[in-house]
């Protein structure tokens, strides 16, 4: 017959390991908890290489020139996306930069006029984000986005074409990423966005009227740190 101290050493005993397996597994989700929980407000900023996919349709004196085309130069830029987080998986992001200048180039059949122009712009978007929690156990959280674009020129400066301006813009783009964090403040971060953008520009080559439609749709490729708080 078990006496009733050794059942309520057993007890004591099964009450102290049960415990202990608590405070362990709060412990593990606390930390894990942690490095999630860094507050709903998050900033990505970073080095940017902006590669445009561009193509142009130009008309002299109201008249397609025929084989005509334009090429717009790659820029690095400086990009920040702030953001909120509405959830642990939904966000929105904001993203602005410094602006940086392109210089749009003739090409086929009038690449002798060389350089039409410079832009000086900046690209503006905001976008609604997705991330995903599946690998939240290795600090790596992959996300997707899609949204719109508004393309702000801020200034134009002459090339052979006289009169130079280009017009802002809407569009709209899409958006992958990963972010990994360091700590539940500070991460790192590889973002590429996808935008589609259309705009056109104007001037006088000589003294014909010169009116360019312009496909700029670049890939916008950015890397960094990544805060929250």
């Amino acid at each position: 017959m078990i006496s009733s101290k050794a059942k309520f050493a057993d007890c004591k005993s099964v009450c102290s390991l049960a415990a202990c397996t608590l405070f362990s597994i709060g412990a593990h989700a606390q930390g894990s908890l942690a490095m999630e929980d860094g507050g709903p407000w998050w900033v990505r900023a970073g080095g940017a290489w902006i590669a445009f996919n561009a193509d142009a349709e130009l008309k002299a004196g109201g008249q397609p020139v025929p084989g005509a085309g334009a090429d717009v130069k790659n820029n690095a830029a400086f990009l920040a996306e702030f953001g909120y987080r509405f959830t642990p998986s939904i966000s929105l992001g904001l993203t602005v930069g410094v602006p940086p200048t392109t210089t749009l180039t003739g090409t086929g059949t009038v690449a002798s006029v060389g350089t039409i122009g410079k832009v000086k712009y900046a690209p503006a978007a905001l976008t609604l984000q997705y991330q995903f929690q599946a690998l939240a156990r290795y600090n790596v959280y992959p996300y997707i986005g899609a949204g719109i674009t508004y393309l702000k020129v801020f200034d134009t400066t002459d090339g052979s074409v006289s009169g130079f301006q280009a017009r802002n813009a809407w569009g709209g783009l899409g958006q992958v990423g990963l972010e990994y964090r360091i700590t539940k403040h500070v991460g790192v971060f590889v973002d590429v966005k996808k935008f589609i953008v259309r705009s056109s520009a104007t001037g006088y080559l000589g003294s014909a009227p010169v009116h360019a439609y312009v496909r700029l749709d670049p890939l916008v490729t950015t890397a960094g740190i990544a805060f929250r708080f």
